[in-house]
């Protein structure tokens, strides 16, 4: 009996209903004494999953988010398109705070809610839709787009930013998802969002302190902009304004943790600051800034790069610089 369920739930991402245990051959009181001894975990009413499998994936947030979206399939005994803040999780996209709980899904026929999970009633266009290993999921454009409707703006642009980085989508996809959804509540601020959306932006903090930026008035940057010097090449700017001379650096932590897995951090710190001296003998003037400084003040940050741009004048670059992230898709 036990081959037989396991091999069910192989085959249904890790979930198997009552039904299909008593079917091959557990009772009643087999399975209640399996649930009463933690051997398995109920998912849904009705819909189960090992309890070792369960407890695996306490520790990875996205792949117990889809082991919900399967127990809901065999629940509701009908599929659906895994879509919105569901489908964010499945595409790994890049978000700026913590994502509903709710499973979410959209079918063609029916909408409908219910504990933990809602489902939105709409016909996606084919091309709005793709199959990856057993799943139907809103494509990487539509699942930005749904999710963004109801966000901040800030939220949206991380999400595109996101996507774009990754080269998972492109600008131009979203702008025609955007269209495509034009009827949509919130489609106004999520097609603004996908329009500010740049490629090349490597974290959160990087796309918040662009929209923060833009705000308080400062010209579009160049992202992730190569720089070199007489020795050859220097390094990678977060950010670059070109008319100011000024570099602009995000100082967060993943900066010197994420890309460099095997090295130690003093190696990380001591390279990151011969990186600076480099760019400042140059002749750049760069302005690093952390999230605290950014979401205290970001006018203030911006007062320190308007400073910069001042000295820069002043200054004799050296400096070399080659086509920034996503250049291409700046000209689309």
């Amino acid at each position: 009996m036990q081959e037989s369920i396991d091999l069910c739930a192989r085959e249904q991402c890790g979930v198997f209903t009552a039904a299909q245990a008593l079917e091959v051959g557990y009772s009643v009181d087999e399975i209640q004494s399996l649930l009463r001894r933690g051997r398995w975990r109920r998912i849904r009413r009705g819909v189960y999953t090992e309890a070792s499998m369960h407890d695996a994936l306490v520790s990875r947030p996205r792949e117990l988010h889809l082991l919900h979206c399967a127990a809901l399939r065999l629940a509701l005994r009908r599929a659906f398109v895994v879509s919105h803040w569901s489908a964010v999780r499945f595409h790994r996209l890049d978000v700026l705070s913590a994502m509903p709980a709710e499973v979410f899904g959209t079918d063609a026929y029916q909408a409908r809610q219910g504990p933990g999970y809602r489902i939105s009633g709409s016909v996606l266009p084919l091309h709005h839709v793709q199959e990856v290993d057993g799943w139907t999921v809103t494509g990487v454009a539509r699942t930005v787009v749904d999710a963004a409707r109801s966000s901040s703006f800030k939220a949206g642009v991380v999400l595109a930013d996101s996507a774009l980085s990754q080269g998972l989508t492109v600008r131009q996809e979203l702008a025609s998802v955007a269209v495509a959804c034009s009827h949509y509540e919130g489609i106004g601020q999520a097609a603004r969002a996908c329009s500010f959306a740049r490629p090349g932006a490597e974290s959160v903090l990087e796309s918040t302190s662009r929209v923060d930026l833009a705000a308080h008035g400062l010209p579009e940057p160049w992202l992730q902009v190569p720089f070199y010097d007489r020795r050859g090449f220097i390094g990678r700017a977060d950010m670059f304004w070109r008319e100011l001379g000024v570099v602009g650096e995000v100082d967060g932590r993943v900066k010197y943790t994420q890309p460099y897995p095997d090295c130690a951090p003093e190696e990380i710190l001591w390279a990151e600051k011969r990186r600076m001296e480099r760019m400042q003998a140059a002749g750049l003037e760069v302005v690093r800034w952390t999230a605290a400084e950014m979401l205290a003040s970001p006018g203030a940050v911006v007062r320190r790069i308007h400073a910069a741009a001042g000295r820069a004048v002043l200054l004799s670059p050296t400096y070399r610089v080659g086509p920034p992230a996503g250049v291409a898709a700046l000209a689309g």
